[in-house]
């Protein structure tokens, strides 16, 4: 049964197990596949929106090439320029040219000049002598109808590090928004563009409700980042659970980043999960139950075994051992006195006149004496004693470690015992009495020489009158 039980926990522990591992695995597998398919995305993103900057710092060197010549000193061509530059790109919202003052000089734009001086593009550079490139915060245009725009800005400075002029770019944010938001992406995909400070320039979907937002934990996020990082945790935008993809945007402040809520991108695998566990928690119920029936079945067929063993070796009456059984355990005490040398006794009682008490009082008044003697035999014999019933009225002892003296003092208080029994029928009460013959190993090979030798001295007692114990050696 033990080992059943063995076998049977350690299959639904190899069954939960396999189960376990195959949901961990599929897990890693879910998060290897949106691993994947954000780290290419936000790669894309990354270099596209670099690709814009590059594109920007290619007009600054155009223009700063044509401010040294000799058309820099007329505002009509510089302005045309300004203009075809803005309609050739069209994430561009203007092109301005500020002076060390912070007034502009020129831009894309006709009507009057608009007061940039507390911008941040421009402060940066005027607050800073030896600043270069800048991308600025997002701010809700004054000039374009509320439109959210930021500056990309340079200053350029001559060989003693003095301002001679600021280059602005102002970036079109919804430009980006409606680039991005027409890639067709997965309905669980987020697409952010921000900056380390925490300011958001646009997020699909959600950008009307969080453009020019600071959230103060994408600074703590993005603490330390040089140019990518694999972020799995809690949103810093609205809390949510999820797997992003981050990459820096070339050597600006700007980031970019792909994500994917966890509830999303983990729905296959919790479909799977469930599948899984439902199938292990029925195979482990199955083999619980198998398990259990085993033992069961086990432990009755043990109980029916021990029952079978018990009435083989037992006297139904008295419950003591019946002679056969008694037979094979004094041949397995021979061969061990044989090997260790200590004495045996062998016992051989009868019941004196018994056969007048079934006259008298009938059988089951005889039973009751049979019942009640086996009870004081058992009582008042030790733990190593074999007691059984040899037949009829007559009742065999083996005493091991026990020599014949020893059990000529052992039988008196058997004697006694029986003697001081008292029996009632039919208002009548009688008592009886035993007669006893023993004897001792003396090296035989077989225990029926002892026993023969024992029965000789029973015979002996009852012809002495009984009630009495007689030995022979």
């Amino acid at each position: 049964m033990r080992r059943t039980c063995f076998f049977g926990f350690l299959s639904i522990v190899l069954t939960l197990s396999f189960i376990g591992s195959n949901i961990y695995s599929a897990r890693k597998v879910a998060i290897r596949e949106a691993y994947s398919d954000t780290t290419g995305l936000v790669r894309f993103l990354s270099m596209d929106i670099e690709r814009m900057y590059y594109g920007v710092e290619q007009m600054f060197v155009g223009l700063d090439n044509l401010l040294a010549t000799e058309h820099g000193n007329n505002p009509g061509e510089i302005h045309d320029v300004l203009m075809d530059l803005k309609e050739k790109n069209s994430y561009l919202m203007d092109l301005l040219i500020v002076s060390p003052s912070g007034e502009i000089t020129n831009w894309s734009n006709t009507g009057p000049l608009p007061d940039i001086r507390t911008r941040d593009y421009l402060r940066y550079h005027l607050e800073r002598k030896y600043s270069t490139f800048y991308v600025g915060k997002p701010h809700v245009s004054i000039v374009h109808q509320d439109r959210w725009f930021f500056g990309y800005s340079k200053a350029e400075r001559d060989r003693h590090g003095r301002l001679q002029r600021v280059l602005v770019a102002i970036i079109d944010i919804d430009h980006l928004y409606d680039r991005y938001r027409k890639l067709n992406l997965p309905e669980d995909m987020i697409i952010t563009v921000a900056s380390q400070d925490g300011d958001v320039y646009t997020r699909i979907p959600g950008h009307a409700q969080v453009v020019g937002k600071n959230f103060p934990a994408i600074v703590d996020l993005l603490c330390n980042l040089k140019k990518s990082k694999i972020f799995h945790g809690v949103s810093a935008i609205n809390g949510t659970r999820l797997l992003a993809s981050i990459e820096r945007v070339g050597e600006t402040s700007m980031v970019a980043a792909v994500s994917v809520n966890e509830e999303d991108f983990f729905s296959d695998w919790y479909r799977h999960s469930l599948l899984m566990g439902g199938f292990g928690g029925v195979v482990g119920a199955i083999l619980f139950t198998l398990s259990i029936l085993t033992v069961r079945s086990q432990r009755e067929q043990l109980r029916i075994q021990q029952q079978l063993q018990q009435q083989a070796t037992t006297d139904p009456l008295t419950g003591l051992a019946n002679r056969r059984h008694a037979l094979e355990q004094a041949a397995l005490e021979i061969k061990r006195n044989q090997r260790a040398g200590t004495a045996l006794a062998v016992m051989m009682m009868d019941i004196d006149h018994f056969k007048q008490v079934n006259d008298n009082y009938g059988h089951h008044i005889g039973d009751t004496v049979l019942i009640a003697v086996a009870q004081t035999c058992r009582e008042l014999c030790r733990e190593s004693d074999l007691v059984c019933r040899f037949g009829g009225e007559e009742f065999l002892i083996l005493s091991p470690s026990t020599t014949l003296d020893g059990a000529e003092i052992h039988a008196e208080k058997l004697r006694q015992a029986i003697e001081a029994l008292t029996f009632s029928a039919d208002k009548d009460s009688f008592s009886v009495t035993a007669s006893f013959g023993l004897s001792q190993w003396q090296a035989e090979t077989k225990i029926d020489r002892v026993i023969s030798r024992a029965d000789k001295a029973l015979y002996q007692a009852k012809h002495d009158g009984r009630n009495c114990i007689r030995r022979q050696d």
